[in-house]
């Protein structure tokens, strides 16, 4: 008995996003490790690890369904992989920031600080207030903005790949 598109949608996506999950810790671990955590060309990288891993998915999906993907059972299965994708990497990244290395938070505050003070234009009592802010909220915010953030940007990027890679069953009446 083969299986329903629903039913593969959940599945390829499942697989993909633990992957995609899998990915995009070992590069928050290699930035880590390097110390290049805050260095935003690099973080961009991500995106990269994105596109792939939804490209997979679709084209995974797609040769198990007979080479037809709608672009509902496409999106569908974009969003399982991205659910699961952002979910379990901010997991790991609070778990990181907050368990595992706490201190690393702290070189990252160092280098914002280091970075305003170079900007030369916001006062000594400006940074404070903006580091013991980040302090405050880093943790909480990157909870709500890892998988929020996740679904919005990789739901754009989903979009334009199952539009590229969505390929109708003719037999299919709607």
């Amino acid at each position: 008995m083969s299986e329903t598109p629903k039913n593969l949608s959940t599945q390829v996506g499942m697989q993909a996003g633990l992957l995609g999950a899998v990915l995009s810790v070992v590069w928050f671990l290699l930035l880590q490790s390097l110390q290049l955590g805050t260095n935003s060309a690099l973080s961009w990288f991500g995106i990269l690890i994105t596109i792939g891993i939804l490209v997979w998915a679709l084209s995974d999906f797609k040769k198990k369904n007979n080479g037809y993907m709608s672009f509902g059972q496409g999106m569908s299965t974009a969003f399982i992989t991205l659910l699961i994708s952002s979910f379990l990497s901010t997991a790991y990244t609070m778990l990181h920031f907050g368990v595992i290395d706490p201190g690393a938070l702290d070189l990252i505050f160092e280098q914002t600080q280091q970075q305003l003070e170079e900007r030369g234009n916001i006062s000594d009592t400006e940074i404070d207030a903006t580091i013991s802010l980040m302090r405050k909220w880093t943790l909480p915010t990157m909870a709500v903005t890892g998988v929020l953030g996740g679904l919005l940007f990789g739901g754009i990027i989903a979009v334009i790949i199952t539009a590229i890679l969505k390929k109708d069953d003719p037999e299919k009446v709607f």
